[in-house]
């Protein structure tokens, strides 16, 4: 089966793989944070640096679950 390159895809369709892509990549970061969280892992700031999101993210993570 041959692979869709972004290259190929009209504007419109990149857009929305781009956005699929990113929301895929922020939510299994979003995972590996509560993840984090519920090891044990003190420091926002140390889990935003692993995980890519903001520092804000991750103390809205945490109050939240």
């Amino acid at each position: 089966m041959e692979s869709i390159r972004r290259e190929d895809l009209s504007p419109t369709f990149a857009y929305v793989y781009d956005r699929i892509y990113e929301d895929g990549i922020e939510q299994k970061a979003r995972e590996i944070a509560v993840r984090l969280i519920k090891e044990g892992f003190l420091e926002d700031e140390w889990i935003a640096d692993v995980t890519g999101l903001s520092v804000e993210q991750v103390q809205e993570i945490r109050k939240n679950g």
